[in-house]
Order: structure tokens, then sequence, then C-alpha cells
């Protein structure tokens, strides 16, 4: 091994014990510090403890962690050039192979602590289940209370059988289907509309705008809005829902227009494209900007009509945007959990994976069960990213 290579080790490895050390250690002393701060704020504060404290704890949590993001990079930087000889080039090649992975090597080991070991550890957990815990003889094992004893065991894919035979399993992937052809399709349909007018209007910045607000709610905050907007309540013609409200005029009966049998998932449908519109349609707005404006002149002057140029000549140049976006709020689609949840919208009809993982796990208490669908829901992804890759590439390949 070069001395070279032996610095650089050197080095990294007093950078990364350094930082494991040194900054926890200061996490943890201005975690104590600030907590006598923070109990003096709450007593001073005019408000309910339980919110105060909540709000205070938040903050320190920010403060704390911008503070140790700050103090690594800092000190990760000084240490990389101060123990180096910036004047040989021995010294700046050792600068230059460490100087990258402090910048990505957080990363790196948030990726692995919180994605990596996590998926793999599902992985592992749904060939696993409760089996009878035998003795030495082979007989199973009693509790005092007579009752047979189990143990966690490999079970191979019977937790992948048991979930595709449950009937909740199938109307999760009708649901997620139907989630996945709806919400997309609309967001990129309304989107792109919205970003071809807007951008013709005096007025379509500030349309943008509004439109774009809703991405700057929480989904739960969204779900909430819409459970006033759909809620049914009231005596006589007045009602507490926007929605029955309106209907109520025309003589439809309110109800809780989100739980209406199947039907009630395009109501929860809306509020994801209420909330992504907004996303496609910036993106669509950047990329219409991008076309050469030559092209569209000669369109013009060849007497090509606005749908015609819309459908033949710009619409193709932006179609490797379309498929990004369409990737995205497909992956998101697939995911989306907080929707349904905070409107309790756990019905089977209205189940989609995702809910359906979180009912095995915490009300059905089947925590293997659910690893099975959490994989099964990944592994519906990657067909969606292979059909990604494959359309740009044939993008790249064919214009």
């Amino acid at each position: 091994m070069t001395h070279s290579k032996i610095t650089t080790f050197g080095k990294g490895f007093a950078i990364a014990a350094t930082c494991f050390i040194v900054l926890p250690a200061f996490a943890a002393i201005l975690f104590s510090l600030t907590s006598y701060l923070s109990d003096g704020i709450v007593a001073i504060l005019p408000f309910s403890k339980i919110a105060t404290t909540k709000i205070v704890f938040a903050i320190r949590a920010v403060f704390i962690a911008i503070t140790i993001s700050i103090s690594f990079f800092y000190l990760a930087n000084w240490m990389n050039l101060r123990l180096s000889n910036r004047h040989s080039n021995a010294g700046l090649k050792v600068i230059d192979a460490i100087q990258p992975w402090i910048f990505v090597g957080p990363v790196v080991v948030l990726l692995c602590l919180f994605l990596v070991y996590p998926a793999l550890e599902t992985f592992r957990l749904s060939f696993f289940n409760d089996v009878p815990l035998l003795n030495d003889a082979g007989q199973p094992v009693l509790n005092q209370a007579g009752a047979q004893m189990e143990r966690l065991g490999f079970v191979g894919f019977t937790n992948y059988a048991t979930v595709l035979a449950s009937e909740n399993f199938w109307y999760a992937i009708r649901n997620s289907l139907l989630w996945l052809l709806v919400v997309p399709t609309a967001c990129i349909v309304f989107g792109m509309a919205i970003a071809v007018h807007a951008d013709s209007k005096k007025w379509g910045t500030f349309a943008k705008t509004l439109i774009f607000i809703p991405m700057a709610i929480s989904f739960v905050g969204a779900a909430v809005i819409w459970r006033n907007i759909y809620a049914s309540g009231g005596t006589g013609d007045y009602q507490i829902g926007l929605l029955n409200a309106l209907l109520k005029q025309f003589g439809v009966e309110p109800q809780f227009w989100y739980e209406v049998r199947f039907w009630g998932n395009f109501f929860m449908m809306w509020i994801l494209i209420w909330i992504q519109t907004g996303f496609a349609m910036v993106i669509f707005s950047a990329a219409l900007r991008s076309v050469p404006t030559e092209t569209i002149e000669a369109a013009h002057i060849d007497g090509a009509t606005p749908p015609q140029i819309f459908f033949r000549i710009t619409l193709p140049q932006i179609y490797s945007t379309i498929i990004i976006v369409w990737t995205t709020l497909t992956i998101l689609v697939l995911k989306v959990f907080d929707i349904p949840y905070a409107l309790t919208a756990n019905k089977a009809d209205k189940l989609l994976l995702a809910t359906l993982m979180e009912q095995t796990r915490n009300t059905q208490r089947e925590p293997e069960q659910a690893a099975s669908i959490a994989i099964i829901l990944m592994l519906t992804i990657i067909p969606i990213l292979g059909i990604n890759i494959w359309l740009q590439k044939r993008q790249a390949r064919y214009g």
C-alpha cells in the first residue's frame, strides 16, 4: 500500500471518528443545554403547555440539526485541508480523494441506516412468522396457562400466500390500479392545459400561483380541508359540508361522499389531483418555454392550426418531460397513505396497498404479513421504473 493510500485512509478514519464521536457528543450537550431554555420559554408563554412544548421541541430539533450539519462540513473540511500537505502533489491527491466523501458520506450513511437496512430487514421478515416452539422431543411447549408457546421462525412464502389469498388484498390491487389510471392522467392533462393557456394570458402568473398553492399543503392538511367539503351534517337546508350544501339545492340527499361505496375512491383521488396538478403545471410550463420558437413559427407559416402545432410540434419535443412527470406521479400514487388514512376511509372497497399494509400491521397485529405487502408494493414500482428507462432510451434514440 502506497504512502498516499495510507494517508488517505488515515485521514478518512480520523475525520469519520471525529464526526461520529465529537459531533454526537456536541449534539447531546446542545440538547441538554437547550432543555433548560425550552422549559423557561414554555413557562413564560401564555399558551397551552402541551402545544407549546411540542413547538419549542421542534424548534430545538431544527436548530440542533442545522448546527450539527454546519459543524460537520466545517470541521471535516478543516481537517481535510489542515492534515494534508497542500504544497505537494501527493497531498493534493489526498485532499481530492477525501473531499467528495465529506459531502456524499453523510448521505450514504443515512441512506444505509434509514433506507437500505429497513428494506433488507423487511425482506427478511416477510419470510418469517410465528411457529410452534418445540422441545428436544419434538413436542409443543406449553406455558403455565396451557397455551402453546410460539417463536419467530422461517416459513418461506407462507406470508405471501396468505396475503395473495386475502380478498382485501385484491380490493387494494383494484383500487390502486384505479388510482394509477386516474390520478397521473388527470394531473398531466390538467397541468398541461393550465400551462399552455396560462402562459398566453396576462393573468397567467397569478392563476398559476393559485393552482400551485395546494402543493404547500400536507396530504393530511388537504384531506382535512376536503373532509369538511365532503362532510354531511346539519339540519334542513343548512349543511356543514360545502358540496352537500350546493347539491341540496338540486334535491340531492346529503351524504359523506368519500364513504360512498366504490365511487368514494374518486372523491379521494380528487384530493391528490388537486394537490399535484400544480406540480405538473410548473414542470410543463418550464418545458414548454424550452421549445424552440423557430419550429412554432415555421408551423404557422405552413398553415398549421393551433391543435396541430401542439400535438405534432410541441408535444413530441416535451415527451421526455411527460414521462418524468408520469413516473413521479405513479410512484407517489403507489405510496399514498395519508389521504385515505386521514379520512378514515379504511373499508375494504377503499383500501390501497399502503393502507392495507398499515391495517395488517397495526389492526390485525401481523407485522410479517405487512412486510410481505411492503415487498409486493416495492416490486410494483420496479416495472414502472423499467418502463420509464426504456421510454427514455427510445426517446433518445429516435427523438
